[in-house]
């Protein structure tokens, strides 16, 4: 962890945006049976990928904040490029909301009413499509254990053992 820790703060302070890196934070949570998710991205890559996925024009707004589409559209985009299985068939995406920092865009999304799981399957193609050379870190902590998984174009799915 302290590692991917590392990359993301040399990439976070390089001057130049050339590198394509998220970061997302998955935390479950036992006593609301919720799995809560913070990923992290450069809003420019973002909004790119938004336009390109609603095939329209997406601007994250920081100063004046997005429209209901906006969120409409970047829910539906988690929903297709974030897949968590083994967590139950009814479960929905809520979107809890956003912060802007500089560069950076900040979502926040839980997953409530998570039935006991024995393992997770995580699929993150988050900005891959428009990005092939997108890496994207996943941070998971479940019942007080925490693990690190890098995806790419390559690997884009990992799957995520409850040992408890």
């Amino acid at each position: 962890m302290k590692l991917f820790f590392k990359i993301f703060i040399f990439f976070i302070f390089t001057p130049l945006h050339k590198y394509y890196l998220s970061t997302t934070e998955i935390f479950y949570n036992e006593k609301k049976k919720s799995i809560e998710i913070i990923s992290n991205f450069y809003i420019d890559d973002l909004q790119k990928s938004l336009s390109s996925f609603s095939n329209s024009s997406v601007s994250l707004d920081i100063e004046n904040g997005s429209s209901k589409d906006e969120k409409r559209i970047l829910i539906n985009y988690f929903k297709n490029h974030f897949i968590l299985n083994g967590i139950g068939d009814d479960t929905e995406f809520e979107f809890v909301g956003w912060e802007f920092d500089n560069q950076f865009i900040k979502i926040y999304i839980a997953i409530n009413k998570i039935n006991d799981f024995n393992f997770i399957s995580c699929t993150n193609t988050l900005l891959i499509d428009e990005f092939p050379e997108q890496k994207n870190i996943v941070n998971v902590n479940f019942f007080k254990k925490k693990s690190s998984y890098l995806l790419d174009y390559n690997k884009r799915k990992v799957i995520i053992f409850n040992s408890n």
